[in-house]
């Protein structure tokens, strides 16, 4: 995020939607190995599953180190492809051993906090499905703060954008 940040205090003309498309893919990064790790507990796996599992921790790993290198936003939406392939391939998983992972919903089973945090394992006093952890936070008296990303230069909560917003930014930032 500190090179994104950084564009923007260069002028880049490129600089906001860097962010918004560095921001919104890490968040969907951070997802994709949160639900791998999941799956890759999940008593039911199987060796050959489990290797596909580790496959897609790898991919994520690359993606992660092509996203920092990226110098636009068109190339950053390029490797969201590649994530979207990722989830595709974690569902596949999910459906072969009987437990839910819809590609389209990167978020779905994970911390409406920050899905980084792995699974959302119990309701928050206001309703959201949340990981122990942060339901730990909110009995002690924090307020833990959702996980944000940038659209159009401003920050939002990381699962307010949809998929159609996300290409409205992609086409506006692609180069005319």
């Amino acid at each position: 995020m500190a090179v994104a940040w950084g564009n923007r205090r260069l002028g880049s003309p490129d600089g906001d939607a860097m962010i918004d498309a560095r921001t919104q893919l890490q968040v969907r990064l951070d997802a994709l190995r949160a639900r791998a790790i999941l799956l890759r507990r999940h008593p039911g796996i199987t060796p050959d599953l489990l290797a596909t599992i580790d496959q897609v921790i790898e991919h994520q790993v690359l993606i992660n180190g092509d996203t920092a290198a990226a110098g636009s936003a068109a190339v950053i939406h390029r490797l969201d492809l590649r994530v979207d392939e990722a989830f595709v391939t974690l569902q596949q998983v999910g459906d072969a051993i009987g437990v839910d992972a819809p590609a389209d919903d990167p978020f779905a089973g994970l911390c409406s906090i920050d899905p980084e945090h792995g699974a959302a394992t119990v309701t928050a006093p206001d309703g959201d499905m949340i990981c122990a952890g942060c339901l730990v936070a909110i009995d002690s008296g924090e307020v833990p703060e959702r996980r944000q990303v940038s659209r159009m230069g401003h920050p939002v909560p990381f699962d307010a954008l949809t998929r159609r917003a996300a290409a409205e930014d992609a086409r506006r930032s692609a180069p005319q």
